[in-house]
């Protein structure tokens, strides 16, 4: 089932909540992973922002939104102001990490991937994506924890 598109050259931001993906490794933990990621390839997004990217440490983290972006045909590399690409994820102060995937076609603008986790329950996470034509847009990515829930 493909998605509706307001028009053929809209873009099309999607948010997914992949539930501890990465913190589970049995059968279970890489049944989870497999059906996260056929859905993602099935929804066929422009712009995808996840929220709960579990691993033991950043640098895992870093790897694991890589082959996440490898298995469902997306991207998440942005050039830094040196050159040298980074994953657009964003480390939680408790663990859970966000992230930010793009199409092919959708280009990341060098430098301009930030993310900040003082304050929030996870984090927050955005990035400058040109999207082709006169209009650039901003993939934003968090999740906020409400006082009293």
């Amino acid at each position: 089932m493909d998605p509706v598109r307001s028009s053929p050259g809209s873009v099309l931001f999607t948010t997914y909540n992949v539930l501890d993906l990465g913190a589970d490794d049995s059968a279970g933990g890489a049944e989870h992973y497999a059906t996260v990621a056929e859905s993602v390839r099935a929804l066929r997004t422009d712009v995808l922002a996840v929220q709960e990217v579990c691993a033991p440490g950043l640098p895992a983290a870093r790897a694991l939104l890589r082959q996440f972006a490898d298995d469902t045909g997306l991207r998440c590399l942005v050039p830094g102001p040196g050159g040298e690409a980074v994953p657009a994820l964003c480390p939680g102060s408790r663990g859970y990490h966000l992230g930010l995937l793009w199409r092919d076609g959708i280009e990341p603008v060098p430098g301009s991937f930030h993310s900040r986790n003082t304050g929030f329950w996870h984090a927050l996470g955005w990035v400058t994506l040109d999207i082709g034509g006169p209009r650039s847009g901003t993939g934003v990515t968090t999740q906020l924890r409400l006082a009293g829930k």
